[in-house]
């Protein structure tokens, strides 16, 4: 399947269809339950936001925006 293209021909690609593999198993990696519990991590499932120990880590919006990422892929 190709990218859709605009009237006048010209190719339009999302910022999504140019991730590598390797790159959206990096995104996948960086929210997966292995990486959080061996970094003794958590995320607040309401804002995303990935800590440990009440220190933030990543701030809000991180780990929500990483999902919404990998679903679009």
């Amino acid at each position: 399947m190709s990218a859709p293209t605009t009237p006048s021909g010209v190719q339009v690609l999302t910022a999504m269809s140019t991730l590598l593999p390797l790159e959206v198993d990096a995104l996948r990696h960086s929210i997966s339950g292995e990486l959080l519990t061996k970094m003794g991590w958590s995320v607040d499932a309401k804002t995303g936001r990935v800590s440990k120990d009440g220190h933030a880590i990543f701030r809000a919006g991180f780990a929500t925006a990483i999902k919404k990422v990998l679903n679009a892929v």
